[in-house]
C-alpha cells in the first residue's frame, strides 16, 4: 500500500514536472509560465507555400492568418518581408516568374511574444488570362 502510494505521487510529480517545462499548448505552440505566473502563448501562424499564376493578383494577408492563444484573429497585425529583409505590404509582385521566399512575423499585442514563419510562393511562368 505504501509502494502504490509513492508511485502514485512520483507519477504525478512527473506529470506536473512535464506540463510546467513543456506547456500543453495548441497548434505546437510554445507556452511558458512568467515571472509573475500568468500562462503565456506565442501566437499561431497558419501559412502554406503555394504557386499562383504569373500576373495573378495575390494580397499578402491571403498568403497567411494568425491567432492568439484566446483565439482572436491578429492577421491584420502581420509582418510580411521578402528574403533581403525588405518590409512587404498590400499585394506580392507576380510579374516576374520564380520563386519568392517570404518571412511573415507577428508580435502578440497581448504577451509580446513572437512567432514568425517562412513560406515560398512560387511563380507560374503560365500567364493568367
Amino acid at each position: 500500500m505504501i509502494f502504490t502510494g509513492l508511485l502514485t505521487a512520483g507519477v504525478i510529480l512527473l506529470l506536473w514536472k512535464a506540463w510546467y517545462d513543456y506547456g500543453m499548448a495548441p497548434d505546437g505552440a510554445k507556452a511558458a509560465f512568467t515571472r509573475n505566473g500568468v500562462w503565456e502563448e506565442k501566437p499561431v501562424i497558419d501559412a502554406v507555400s503555394r504557386r499562383v499564376c504569373q500576373g495573378e493578383s495575390v494580397r499578402l494577408t491571403d498568403l497567411a492568418s494568425a491567432r492568439d492563444g484566446s483565439g482572436d484573429d491578429l492577421t491584420d497585425q502581420l509582418i510580411f518581408s521578402d528574403a533581403s529583409g525588405r518590409r512587404l505590404s498590400g499585394y506580392l509582385n507576380t510579374a516576374v516568374p520564380g520563386e519568392v521566399p517570404i518571412h511573415i512575423r507577428i508580435i502578440s499585442p497581448d504577451t509580446g511574444m513572437q512567432s514568425e514563419k517562412r513560406i515560398l510562393v512560387l511563380i507560374d511562368g503560365r500567364v493568367k488570362e
